[in-house]
């Protein structure tokens, strides 16, 4: 085996986090006309966190079981927030810029608007 391949396999997978997409709209002068910020960040798959809310056992539980989901978003957030930037750093990659349509739900562009979208990712260095 080539040592690139060796290197490749033995390779620590980096932790990699979406944060969310940035699109700013600019009519067809190029003039800002909106920004918008679609949040990415999800909290699914913990283990830890469902051993956590079957411990809840009192009035409105399941209430409490929602509320406790959301403040482990806010949460992660957080730990993204105060991660150590030597080994974490945020990252922007341009995605495809697409044509606002005149009618858009709550929306109306004028004519020949664009979206910018921009993905950023919290990545281990």
């Amino acid at each position: 085996m080539q040592q690139e391949t060796i290197d490749k396999i033995t390779e620590k997978k980096k932790l990699k986090i979406q944060i969310g997409i940035a699109t700013l709209v600019q009519n067809k002068d190029g003039v800002l006309i909106e920004a918008m910020f679609d949040p990415i960040v999800k909290i699914k798959d913990c283990t830890e966190l469902v051993s956590a809310l079957k411990q809840i056992n009192e009035p409105n539980t399941l209430a409490l079981q929602a509320q406790t989901v959301m403040s482990s978003w806010f949460a992660k957030l957080n730990d993204i927030e105060l991660a150590d930037r030597e080994n974490f750093h945020l990252v922007m990659r341009v995605l495809k810029t697409i044509d606002m349509p005149e009618s858009f739900p709550k929306n109306t562009y004028p004519e020949g608007s664009k979206g910018h979208r921009f993905l950023f990712t919290f990545e281990e260095r």
